[in-house]
């Protein structure tokens, strides 16, 4: 394997990764090691520019059973053996009394041993939200990213991605496949009156497999509705949401997804505990598949709890109808994630997480379960410079001919990494907090 990749000087690209969002950490972030340890950032920053690299190490050992047809396999995902690699990231946020707007991203390079060519993984985005009129709010986002390999790992979208480090989510690779994936929506919110609001969104999403251009999926669709606030963090909400699902593959019709999205939201932390907070809502999506409509309840809630100074945990449960790139079916998928994360000490951080989803394609039997854990801890060598290590273990099982792909039935990895990460603030403007009169 090439030297090329440790010697390489950190990668960075002006692009745009729109994360999942994370679970708040309580770790204060006016720590002197905040910044290389992934804090978040300063309330009070109006404008902010932050270069985050990193260059690593790892050691894969792939995991399947002997009497699996494993030809399909990419050497680099079946050979067990060392990389390396380098990831940058770029990110801009700019935040005033009207308009807020975000840019960040990046791009994540690696070189297996058992090949000599190098890959790499980028994404690309940005967020715009604008207040028009003391009542009209606009929001705009795009994303665009692309990869070498064919991720399976539906609790990734409910929080566990935001525990690995800078290192592409080649971890849950499952198939060398490239693929590009665009996703934009826009959406105005009218605040009728104090407690009641309305919206509305339309929103666009493109997966591609370049190499087998007949299992591309587009979706897109709206959503509109009211939300009423009960109390102070209560409240209730009704909508309808209409998606039309088209995959390329001839003889395949569209999928029509429809949502009534009536329910109870909560988000806002609990009366009855100090720095506990719950969210939660629900959804009833009627599917039309094979010329019958299925009815089915989905939602959301996360638990997550703040202790000691630094420390945090949660505890988050997603239950979804969902069309994944792959599958030529409705993946029917409920997905449990939880985490710990904090301060041991000024210079280090650990983290832990764990995802589970099982689900079934279609309406029928065809099960599958999906699941990972994955632990990591960040020692601060300067304010700017921090070394870190981490271990993964990542699963899957899908029924033979479930998917479009050439997945293998059953599929484990185990993945230990270290390495270096360099954080970088460029700009860092910070407004005064206003003083209580």
């Amino acid at each position: 394997m090439s030297i090329r990749l440790l010697a390489a000087s950190f990668v960075c690209t002006l692009t745009l990764g729109l994360a999942a969002p994370q679970p708040a950490l309580a770790q204060r972030a006016n720590g002197p090691y905040s910044g290389v340890l992934g804090g978040q950032p300063d309330e009070n920053r109006t404008q902010g520019l932050d270069l985050h690299g990193s260059m690593f190490g790892a050691w894969d050992e792939n995991i399947f059973p002997a009497s699996e047809a494993t030809t399909q396999l990419d050497p680099r995902l079946k050979e067990s053996g060392a990389s390396a690699g380098v990831s940058g990231s770029l990110g801009y946020d700019r935040r005033g009394d009207r308009v807020q707007f975000g840019l960040n991203g990046g791009v994540n390079a690696r070189e297996y041993a058992s090949s000599p060519n190098l890959v790499a993984a980028y994404q690309a985005g940005t967020v715009l939200t604008a207040n028009l009129t003391p009542k009209l709010m606009f929001n705009a986002r795009g994303s665009a990213s692309y990869s070498p390999f064919f991720h399976f790992a539906p609790f990734l979208d409910v929080g566990m991605g935001s525990v690995g480090p800078l290192t592409g989510n080649f971890e849950y690779a499952a198939l060398a496949e490239r693929n590009v994936g665009f996703d934009a929506s826009v959406g105005l919110t009218n605040n009728f009156t104090k407690r009641t609001s309305l919206f509305i969104t339309a929103s666009e999403r493109d997966w591609r497999l370049l190499d087998d251009p007949q299992n591309n999926l587009r979706s897109w669709g709206a959503r509109a509705g009211v939300h009423h606030n009960l109390t102070h963090g209560l409240g209730v909400h009704l909508g309808y949401g209409r998606d039309q699902n088209e995959y390329a593959f001839a003889g395949v019709a569209p999928y029509v997804n429809q949502t009534i999205d009536a329910g109870v939201d909560y988000g806002d932390t609990l009366s009855f505990a100090r720095r506990t907070a719950l969210s939660f809502s629900t959804s009833t999506a009627a599917t039309r598949y094979l010329g019958e409509t299925h009815y089915r309840l989905n939602g959301l809630v996360r638990l997550t709890r703040g202790f000691s100074r630094t420390w945090s945990t949660w505890v988050g449960y997603d239950r979804n109808t969902e069309f994944r790139i792959g599958f030529r079916a409705p993946l029917l998928t409920d997905s449990v994630n939880a985490g710990l994360a904090g301060l041991v000490m000024w210079r280090v951080k650990w983290s832990m997480g764990a995802g589970y989803t099982r689900g079934t394609v279609g309406f029928g039997s065809n099960d599958f379960s999906v699941y990972s854990g994955t632990s990591r801890f960040d020692l601060a060598i300067t304010r700017m410079l921090a070394l870190f290590g981490q271990y993964t273990y990542y699963h899957y099982e899908v029924p033979p001919g479930s998917s479009a792909l050439d997945l293998v039935p059953r599929f484990s990895r185990q993945a230990a990494t270290v390495g270096l990460t360099v954080w970088v603030p460029l700009i860092n403007d910070v407004r005064a907090p206003k003083q209580p009169r």
